[in-house]
């Protein structure tokens, strides 16, 4: 899930990113995208926790010549810091940190108390991955919108983590328009709305409709929330359509659903996304199993599935669905 967020910002952008090599901890490709456009882009991640941009790679001991003339600062005091990235990877983060440090030496500044800017080695079993770190996520940050930080809490809300990865998959940009038809306490719009888009959310039941306008006040964001069914949403906010959806779907409480069966209740989400989404605009749905996945219509396609461990006896499924264009 973290690389498919990874690409759905750039793609938000209109930057197609390019793998060039993944692994279920490590992402390593290519966007042609300005230096100064990089960090808006990637402060809106949720699941990544260093993104660097990449200078050279290799065995250590056998650096080629251009790493030594690599895009690297000059002038600039540096410090080298590992990542292990694979467990068997053969080198020790401390030896690569001087090894890295040395092949960059020569006309930079080293100064390990406080760098001005840092250079990561990604430790992976065949080769060290080295690049300049342009960001680094910050837990205290997304500590302060965790659920026990919020003044109306519920134990089934989303981390803000995952919220802000489910909100990115939907491949939205700053201006469009997210909306959670499902929206209980609003961590799905707190994240939205923290990212610059329009957060529209909606719930059967008026307490977490107050709790969720209350949350949002609380960390000073905009977003409009209203009691309605799903299939009301949009014509209760006002609205004829969407950008996207994003909305982790009830799975057992009745507040939210109305005490309808859920399979039913699912069918009509997903019809109201077919209806009220803009042609090729995606929708992110949290299901209790794929199985419910099936029951989508016509008019919209699934494009991936995401599995999610909740706790030991539940595994969220999230559905990325997208629009067929007309």
């Amino acid at each position: 899930m973290a690389a498919a967020e990874f690409r759905a910002v750039f793609q938000a952008h209109g930057t197609p990113f390019l793998a060039l090599r993944e692994t279920p901890r490590f992402l390593d490709g290519h966007a042609e995208v300005f230096i100064d456009e990089v960090s808006p882009l990637l402060q809106r991640l949720g699941l990544t926790h260093v993104a660097a941009m990449h200078l050279f790679d290799g065995v250590p001991g056998s650096w080629t010549e251009g790493a030594r003339d690599c895009c690297f600062p000059t002038g600039i005091p540096f410090a080298v810091r590992s990542v292990r990235i694979d467990v068997d990877a053969p080198w020790p983060g401390p030896e690569m940190e001087r090894e890295v440090g040395a092949v960059l030496a020569p006309g930079r500044k080293v100064d390990l108390k406080h760098p001005k800017i840092l250079a990561r080695a990604f430790l992976l079993s065949d080769r060290v991955y080295v690049g300049q770190q342009l960001w680094e996520s910050d837990p205290k940050a997304l500590q302060e919108r965790h659920v026990d930080n919020r003044p109306f809490s519920s134990p089934v809300s989303l981390e803000p983590r995952l919220a802000r990865a489910l909100v990115n998959l939907a491949v939205v940009r700053p201006g469009q328009s997210v909306l959670d038809p499902f929206c209980g306490t609003g961590g799905v719009l707190i994240e939205a709305a923290h990212m610059g888009l329009d957060a529209w959310g909606s719930d059967l039941d008026p307490a977490m409709v107050a709790g969720a306008r209350e949350n949002l006040s609380h960390f000073g964001l905009q977003g409009d929330v209203v009691v309605a069914d799903v299939a009301d949403a949009t014509a209760e906010l006002g609205v004829e359509e969407v950008d996207a959806i994003v909305s982790d779907l009830p799975y057992g409480r009745s507040s939210s659903s109305g005490k309808e069966s859920l399979r039913p209740l699912y069918r009509r989400a997903f019809e109201t996304a077919a209806r009220v989404l803009r042609p090729g605009g995606y929708a992110v749905m949290g299901l209790p199993d794929g199985e419910s996945a099936r029951d989508v219509p016509s008019g919209v396609e699934v494009t991936d599935v995401f599995l999610v461990r909740s706790h030991k006896s539940l595994t969220r499924h999230f559905v990325r669905l997208r629009k067929r264009s007309a």
